[in-house]
């Protein structure tokens, strides 16, 4: 057998249960990363809320402090006794977790006075960066330990990525679905900094294990151990400068499939906890089996050529995402929401960033004979993580929402398929310099072409920091004289608003005449706050009754969508770009009257409807103010009302003496999950049917009258197994999950299955 000239046989000591005390280290390092990011997004909702700007400002900070911590690593896996290093790093990590409810608690309120993208970054910097660091420099630490039993730069470094991806899998799961909602924020935070501290202990008890003899190549061990042919692989070719790029390029393409992973399901499936619990999961699932598999290979041949077919294919499969993501969404449709969700984002998630996970490691193993393998490996992490920053931050809030889903991809994919282009025509590999070509070609022919179809018109698509905002027409607009369009406003696939044309913004549904119609019980000129503005059809009811109004929206697009697609006049009323909950702490204002519209497609904002929340907008709201509640689910089924009711319990233990209103119980009504619930809260009692007998709305709107019976329902019903609903344990999506599911489930038959069937794409 003729022997590969690129790589040194050496021989190898095989030491097994430090080997495993290490692994087991990177297992626990990685869960713990996952929970304090978590909680990092659940400590700063009460202050900032959770909208994607407090997604994507926690997940740059952690990923920045993950970056700083990779490069530290690196550079302290250099030097001696990194056993010492490796439990200090563990109780420095365990003492600034531990400390994180204390410091938010302090450092929160300092940067309130700011705005809300920098006061969330600011405060996040400061208690969020410090345990995250100490966790990333971890990592390297580790892999230069199992490189010294001769394990081989690459394999070393798969393993270790590899097996802490998966504890932040089962720890992304325990956390979001148990521990926070179940046990709360602060009992969560307590047991991941005590697994830092055993940890730590665990490290320092067998820290005299780790002190083994690095074998090198002619060297011979002594006799009598138990040993094993490793091979090494020679130095790249290509300048660690280029190697490195790739690795920044890599990242932040990772970065930017996860996010166009998310994009994609939105429009179908949403964006509820269970969508984005499926992304995470297979994400960073796809990165376990990419790193294992790289660092697997990372000892055979030809690892060049190797390293730019996986960039080829990763380039291919996020191209294409977006293409046959509306097929893959409508063949998965009768496994329902999670399955179906989950489901899909296997097909085109998975296997882009298992081929991009692969390449860390591989990358590793052709610097490594340059760079000391804890520190390239510490390197290589750092700059791909920086690269994938960058992409967060451009393509979340610059790139996606500008150029659209389908453009982001295919210059993602290009750029790096460009890539490999060249290096297979640098090295005269053509056939593979052809393949990629081809690949390009087949995304050209994939791509949809009409916008249109007889009955249905896409007439704007823009993805916002709140998702894939769609408004659609229906109606026969190609006839002559066509008679009535009808006008739809879609956030994730879920109707917000719903007109006529040339009747814009009056509403179709009957849902906003009654919040004008309780609105109205307050007489001309009453300071009105309305969260949750849509397309404008709410404020200009209210308005109508001459109420002096301000306006909280979240996501700036809705005023250029309002103003443009439905007749809203923006000099009628203040518009604020803002969280509802900061909003709601930081004015200095007092309202008569207080409107909740708020829903992201169907999720209701937890940290909004808490009693914390509800203590918050008793200090913004006059003595007699009225609170207007709409809600969504089915108030006379003990087994899918206990949202809802958790929300009437929660209002009385704040305070309010609470009324609502939901249709009659009739079968049709019984079988439903998804009706609207309003609740009209208040700090004094008030005698509606006395305030209801002459609404001024009726005199407005004569056309729908309003009176008690319609604005008012005595409904009879146990608060026994209903909960107090705490900023500390935020659990309100879970417990409305059944009724947003079916939301969604019939939100999919009406409007994203009629685009689809028609050949019309749901996303740009």
């Amino acid at each position: 057998m003729v022997k590969d000239p690129t790589v040194v046989q050496i021989n190898t000591k095989v030491a097994v249960y430090p080997y495993l005390v290490l692994l087991l280290a990177s297992f626990l390092e990685g869960g713990t990363v996952m929970v304090i990011e978590l909680l990092g997004a659940k400590i700063v909702a009460p202050y900032y809320g959770t909208s994607l700007y407090v997604w994507a400002s926690v997940l740059g900070v952690t990923i920045g402090a993950l970056a700083v911590g990779y490069f530290l690593g690196g550079r302290l896996s250099k030097h001696s006794d990194n056993a010492k290093k490796l439990y200090l790093l563990f109780g420095l990590g365990a003492a600034f977790t531990f400390m994180l409810p204390f410091t938010a608690e302090f450092l929160l309120p300092l940067t309130f006075s700011l705005n809300l993208q920098l006061g969330v970054t600011l405060a996040l910097l400061l208690y969020l960066f410090p345990p995250v660091m100490c966790m990333g420099a971890i990592s390297p630490v580790i892999i230069q330990m199992l490189y010294n039993f001769n394990r081989g730069a690459g394999r070393s470094t798969g393993w270790v990525y590899a097996i802490s991806t998966c504890g932040g899998i089962l720890a992304t799961l325990l956390t979001s679905f148990y521990w926070i909602p179940s046990i709360g924020i602060f009992n969560t935070t307590m047991i991941a900094g005590s697994i830092l501290a055993i940890t730590a202990f665990v490290v320092f008890y067998n820290r005299k294990q780790f002190k083994v003899k690095v074998f090198l190549p002619g060297i011979i061990p002594l006799k009598n151990k138990s040993y094993k042919t490793q091979k090494i692989t020679k130095a790249s070719t290509l300048p660690v400068a280029l190697l490195l790029t790739i690795s920044f390029l890599e990242g932040g393409a990772l970065m930017i499939a996860e996010l166009l992973g998310a994009k994609i399901t939105a429009p179908y499936y949403g964006s509820s906890l269970y969508v984005w619990g499926a992304v995470l999961a297979v994400t960073l699932s796809a990165l376990a089996l990419g790193y294992y598999v790289g660092g697997y290979i990372s000892n055979k041949k030809n690892l060049e050529r190797n390293l730019f077919i996986l960039l080829m294919i990763g380039a291919f499969l996020t191209a294409i995402g977006p293409l046959v993501g509306p097929t893959i969404l409508m063949n998965t449709d009768f496994l329902g929401v999670q399955l179906g969700a989950l489901v899909s984002v296997v097909c085109y998630l998975f296997p882009p960033v298992v081929c991009m996970g692969m390449v860390s490691p591989i990358i590793t193993q052709l610097i490594s004979p340059k760079i000391k393998t804890g520190q390239a490996a510490g390197t290589v992490y750092a700059i791909s993580t920086v690269g994938g920053i960058l992409a967060t931050f451009l393509s979340g809030f610059l790139l996606i929402p500008t150029l659209g889903i389908k453009t982001m991809a295919f210059l993602t994919g290009g750029l790096l398929g460009l890539l490999a282009i060249v290096y297979f025509t640098y090295r005269k590999k053509y056939s593979l310099a052809m393949l990629g070509l081809v690949f390009a070609l087949v995304t050209v022919i994939l791509l949809p072409r009409s916008k249109e179809s007889d009955t249905t018109r896409v007439v704007y698509n823009s993805t916002g920091i709140l998702g894939e905002w769609t408004i659609l027409d229906f109606g026969q607009w190609k006839v002559e004289n066509n008679g009535q369009i009808e006008r739809k406003l879609l956030l994730n696939g879920i109707d917000q608003t719903y007109t006529q044309i040339d009747f814009e913004p009056l509403s179709l549904w009957r849902y906003p005449h009654k919040i004008a119609a309780y609105s109205s019980m307050k007489p001309k000129g009453s300071k009105a706050l309305l969260l949750g503005m849509g397309g404008g059809s709410i404020a200009f009811e209210l308005l109508a009754m001459e109420m002096d109004l301000d306006i909280v929206e979240l996501d700036p697009r809705v005023k250029h969508i309002a103003e443009t697609y439905f007749n809203y006049k923006p000099e009628s009323s203040d518009l604020y770009i803002d969280d509802a909950r900061h909003f709601i702490r930081t004015t200095s204002e007092k309202y008569d009257i207080v409107i909740l519209d708020l829903v992201l497609g169907e999720v209701q904002p937890a940290h909004v409807f808490s009693m914390e929340g509800f203590a918050d907008l008793k200090k913004i709201i006059k003595k007699d103010a009225f609170v207007i509640i709409n809600f969504q689910g089915n108030i006379y089924d003990p087994r899918y009302s206990i949202g809802p009711r958790s929300i009437y319990k929660t209002l009385e233990a704040s305070g309010f003496n609470v009324s609502l209103y939901s249709p009659p119980p009739t079968e049709a009504v019984k079988k439903s999950l998804t009706k609207d619930i309003f609740f009209i809260a208040s700090q004094v009692e008030h005698d509606y049917k006395h305030l209801m007998q002459n609404l001024r709305y009726n005199d407005w709107f004569p056309y729908d009258d309003f009176y008690y019976d319609d604005l008012i329902r005595e409904v009879e019903f146990s608060l026994e197994d209903a909960h107090v609903l705490v900023d500390d344990k935020p659990m309100l999506e879970l417990l409305t999950a059944p009724t947003i599911l079916k939301w969604r489930q019939n939100k999919v038959q009406q409007n994203i299955k009629r685009m689809m069937k028609e050949g019309i794409p749901i996303y740009d």
